[in-house]
């Protein structure tokens, strides 16, 4: 396909996983929403203002209240992070939130906006 807009018109998928920068989601989220497609949300899931942020909450609650919109926290439940999870509550420290970066394997990304924190988050 030439454009994500050819490609959900052409495909219609039930749902979609959203695995660009988080610069790039208002868009596709956009344009999911409008065609009702389920979306799975990889964090963070925005990096734009607050009013932008609220603007697309604000149009999924009104116009599409059915849709399932989940953002994926994909190493809440890895192992390591538990592990360090129950030994800080075994040391009476209750974390509200636990912050780590870790590198990958994805050297052949040549994309610098993915290596980017400002934009991609």
């Amino acid at each position: 396909y030439s454009s994500l807009s050819d490609m959900l018109s052409d495909s219609c998928p039930d749902a979609v996983w959203i695995g660009v920068p988080p610069a790039a989601h208002g868009p596709i989220e956009r344009m999911c929403a409008e065609r009702g497609i389920h979306m799975l949300i990889e964090k963070p899931i925005s990096c734009v203002p607050p009013e932008e942020a609220q603007n697309l909450k604000d149009y999924l609650d009104t116009y599409c209240p059915h849709l399932v919109v989940s953002v994926g926290y994909m190493l809440r439940y890895s192992k390591a992070v538990q592990f360090i999870q129950n030994l800080l509550m075994e040391k009476n420290i209750r974390p509200t939130s636990i912050i780590a970066r870790y590198n990958t394997a994805y050297a052949s990304i040549a994309s610098p906006m993915w290596w980017n924190t400002r934009s991609s988050g």
